[in-house]
């Protein structure tokens, strides 16, 4: 078995990949600054992670020195595309700075790293049949999108220099149980179920027309787990190959929770949205990873599990305020 660092551990996907990790025999130590967006004022550092940034190159640097990981996965980002366009130095320090932190540590070294991107770095790709592809020219539409698109060329490049072995997960729209509720700038499933639970109307942005990949959290924890601990190099899509238009997800979870809620079309934008983005995981395939739970299956299972939280204030709203203070939100 294999040591390994996960950055971002306490986060979404790194707790489900640490706790898959364990299970699987590795030695596992995670690092997390625990962000208050992400985990509330009061947060509590999960066994088995150290409470710090990856922008801190000493400490970062003397973790992986004492724990020499033979595969690291780096997940540690700031994850909102509105929020980026005027927080751009947060971002930029997190996503860029944090990566090379990090690669500059384990430059000497053999090892793997496994970076987790975003289909955010195709840009809009329309409603086409298919699927966007691995080698497609990629058209960042936000400040977040630049920063996971200059990650992946940090780390490739790195990689051609050092003793690097690189395997890059462009992660489509990640969903299910352990969703962080609390943040307002990412995932719009867990707004829908607050607010259907709470029975408020579910407000859907542009026409609700605009089209997302779901992939559940249990399918890319198995890519990340299997196909990150192997040999395989280079750049995969990890989504669900399917694109769901926003207007019937919110109408799939106004059901699972009950079917009080209205729909609300809003016509809101905000700046750095996508409108369509579908992955082809035909590479994903070939090594030997499909999704196993449909979205059909994934949401009623998902709507459970934020029932039985403890009660999270929605903040929507606040964060819709706040894009339209800083002229990245709009109506019509």
């Amino acid at each position: 078995m294999s040591r390994v660092l996960i950055t971002g551990s306490a986060g979404f996907i790194g707790r489900h990949l640490m706790s898959r990790l364990k299970g699987m025999g590795h030695a596992v130590l995670g690092i997390d600054n625990m962000s208050s967006q992400v985990h509330g004022k009061r947060s509590v550092v999960p066994q088995g992670s150290v409470r710090m940034s990856v922008t801190d190159k000493s400490r970062v640097t003397s973790v992986i020195k004492e724990h020499a990981p033979e595969i690291v996965y780096h997940l540690a980002a700031e994850t909102g595309v509105g929020q980026s366009s005027y927080r751009l130095e947060r971002y930029v320090r997190t996503n860029v700075l944090g990566l090379g932190v990090v690669l500059e540590a384990l430059q000497d070294r053999q090892v793997r790293v496994v970076l987790a991107s975003s289909r955010a770095v195709y840009g809009d790709r329309g409603s086409r049949v298919g699927g966007v592809q691995e080698d497609e020219v990629l058209e960042p539409k936000s400040v977040y999108a630049e920063t996971k698109l200059e990650q992946e060329r940090l780390l490739l490049l790195s990689a051609s220099q050092s003793c690097v072995r690189p395997l890059i997960f462009r992660l489509f729209n990640v969903y299910g149980p352990g969703q962080s509720l609390r943040n307002p700038y990412t995932g719009v499933l867990g707004t829908f179920a607050l607010r259907a639970l709470d029975s408020q109307d579910l407000i859907v942005y542009e026409d609700g027309l605009q089209t997302r990949d779901f992939v559940y959290i249990d399918d890319v924890v198995d890519a990340l787990a299997e196909l990150g601990s192997g040999s395989a190099t280079g750049v995969v899509n990890i989504g669900s190959g399917r694109g769901v238009t926003i207007r019937r997800c919110a109408e799939m979870v106004a059901a699972a929770c009950g079917g009080v809620s209205r729909i609300i079309v809003s016509g809101r934008t905000r700046v750095g949205d996508v409108r369509h983005c579908t992955a082809s995981i035909v590479s994903a395939g070939k090594m030997g990873w499909t999704p196993g739970v449909a979205f059909e299956d994934g949401v009623p299972r998902y709507v459970n599990w934020v029932r039985q939280q403890p009660k999270v204030l929605d903040r929507s709203e606040a964060a819709w305020r706040e894009l339209v203070h800083h002229g990245r939100g709009r109506v019509g």
